[in-house]
């Protein structure tokens, strides 16, 4: 069995014949919204227990609308915290 990621969809196909690689029609697994890697595939097949590893992103709205940035920080935290009663 091949396995293969078309979109957000993750297919499968049987090699009929193994000396002149024939296929069998594509089946659709699931469909579902997973990480993506232009370079590398990044999900497994376990063959053992028959499932999947993929990674799954936060959901849009669940990422931070505002970064705040802290210069000279240790300064600011030398200053809130007085060592020895400086």
């Amino acid at each position: 069995m091949l396995y293969y990621r078309s979109g957000n969809t993750m297919k499968v196909v049987t090699l009929e014949d193994e000396t002149r690689f024939t296929f069998g029609e594509p089946k659709d697994l699931f469909t579902e919204w997973f990480a993506r890697n232009k370079i590398v595939a990044n999900y497994d097949f376990d063959s053992n227990d028959q499932r999947f590893i993929m990674i799954k992103p936060m959901r849009e709205e669940s990422l931070p609308i505002q970064i705040n940035v802290v210069l000279n920080w240790f300064e600011e935290l030398k200053r809130l915290v007085s060592v020895g009663g400086e």
